[in-house]
């Protein structure tokens, strides 16, 4: 059972986040078969955990000390593609978890060579997605309250290789900005990334994908149109986006949030971010309202920050 919690659009109360959701099944972990060809990351992923696959069900499972196993989807590398670019878009998604078991989704936009010889990888997601609850106590009188905090550990998953990453929140925007975070792992050397769109260049009814973990489906993919590029008002709201929100009627769900929305050609176009699932006023049921945070803009605002500061 997942929850849908709310997000807050310059008071849009009907929308809804695609919150993380915790993740879906134990089960009985086999011997894994060796699917990884990059080795040296190995020493890179998260210490003290391991992944077994499960030969009946066809998944890998993380298990954690003190934690529930997480089911691994069969890595992207096993899987054949319509596309060439959605195989490229494939190879730099990720899954993204919190130490309390949240599950969102990431795509990688750069790698980045550092002094010591290493890769930077940027992965692009949504900021809800690597928050946290944090339960505080008052020492004064035991009265406890819970605030929302930055996640203290994340769990960077590919889908195409099945590797576990230990990942840091290496910017993201305030509450009332749009809902963008970037998130950084480390490796010896640069692992894929996905090239920006033009979002300028949006067309009504162009044919779109996304890729994401919803309720806990690792690596699932929909397909879908642009309803609109720049939707700049909701329900007589404007946001707070200079371009507007892209539109889209391709299915997403909690679980998507920070996935890739990509083009034909692979490309990525924005972040998937929220949906709306019921009619403003009434209990009726929404479809396809689907809406997502253009990339360069996101990407823009988040090295604009880094650089702030």
């Amino acid at each position: 059972m997942f929850q849908v919690s709310t997000l807050s659009l310059a008071g849009l109360s009907n929308v809804a986040a695609l919150s993380p959701v915790p993740s879906a099944f134990n089960a009985t972990p086999q011997s894994p078969p060796d699917i990884s060809p990059f080795s040296a990351v190995r020493p890179m992923v998260l210490a003290q955990s391991r992944v077994q696959f499960n030969a009946r069900l066809r998944c890998f499972v993380l298990e954690e000390p003190g934690r529930k196993p997480i089911t691994i989807d069969v890595p992207g590398s096993e899987l054949q593609y319509a596309t060439e670019g959605l195989r490229a878009a494939y190879a730099a998604s990720y899954s993204i978890e919190t130490k309390t078991g949240g599950l969102g989704s990431g795509i990688a936009v750069q790698s980045v060579k550092q002094l010591d010889g290493t890769y930077l990888n940027l992965i692009l997601t949504n900021r809800h997605v690597v928050m946290d609850d944090e339960t505080c106590v008052d020492e004064r009188n035991g009265e406890r309250t819970t605030r929302e905090t930055v996640a203290s550990s994340l769990f960077v998953t590919s889908l195409m290789s099945g590797e576990v990453f230990k990942g840091e929140v290496l910017a993201l925007l305030a509450e009332d900005e749009p809902d963008v975070a970037l998130v950084a792992i480390t490796t010896p050397f640069p692992m894929d990334t996905l090239p920006l769109a033009d979002s300028s260049q949006l067309k009504i009814g162009e044919r779109v994908y996304t890729i994401g973990n919803p309720i806990g489906l690792m690596g699932s993919v929909t397909a879908g149109v642009i309803s609109h590029p720049n939707r700049i008002r909701l329900f007589g709201r404007e946001q707070n986006l200079e371009g507007g929100y892209i539109q889209i009627d391709a299915p997403i769900n909690p679980g998507n949030s920070g996935g890739a929305l990509i083009n034909q050609q692979g490309e990525l176009i924005g972040i998937n971010t929220f949906l709306i699932p019921k009619i403003p006023g009434s209990d009726m049921a929404a479809q396809n309202l689907n809406f997502a945070i253009r990339a360069d803009e996101a990407l823009e605002w988040l090295i604009q920050q880094i650089g702030n500061n």
